[in-house]
């Protein structure tokens, strides 16, 4: 994608694991301008599709106590979890599931998982609009968030890795941890 007035071309990278059903994408923007342009928001990764009672679950907590699932449904409106004190940790995790109709099972139910390949300042969030589409947005953090890129220099967004199951969380478990077992 080449954006016009600015000459900046993002490119957006897809690599496909067909024997784990898993896709990893991230975005790269390249500044083929001749001019210096200042990066201040890049998602990695973004999902689009018909809100069908879809649930949220994150996974937040604190010391002693980490990474408990909160679910909730998807609702009109802006969902958000996100880290803004420079590194992802316990309180909020770079990991969220969507499920169809229920909220997130082990053993049934379609589900997507979204992980970010990063322990910075992060942002996933959900947006169902008045048409009852929903968008799943997830990278860096924009607040605080800027990027200086001199002419023919390119900036790459950490990697988000998506998986789907038809059988619930713990298959999309087991995805996600082949890849990262064997990557």
């Amino acid at each position: 994608m080449v954006d016009p007035n600015t000459n900046l071309h993002v490119n957006l990278i897809y690599t496909v694991f067909h024997d784990l059903d898993v896709i990893v994408r991230r975005s790269v923007v390249c500044n083929t301008s001749s001019q210096p342009v200042v990066v201040e928001n890049l998602m990695s990764a973004t999902l689009d599709m018909h809100a069908d009672n879809w649930y949220w679950t994150q996974l937040s907590g604190g010391w002693g106590r980490e990474r408990h699932q909160i679910s909730r449904p998807l609702e009109q409106g802006l969902t958000v979890v996100q880290a803004t004190r420079g590194a992802s940790s316990h309180q909020h995790n770079p990991f969220v599931i969507l499920s169809r109709d229920q909220p997130v099972s082990e053993t049934s139910g379609e589900v997507y998982g979204l992980m970010l390949v990063y322990s910075g300042n992060f942002i996933a969030q959900a947006e169902v609009n008045e048409y009852d589409r929903l968008r799943v947005n997830m990278g860096i953090q924009p607040d605080n968030f800027a990027w200086t890129l001199q002419p023919g220099e390119e900036f790459s967004s950490p990697e988000v890795i998506m998986c789907y199951s038809d059988a619930g969380a713990t298959t999309l478990s087991h995805r996600f941890h082949r890849l990262l077992r064997n990557r």
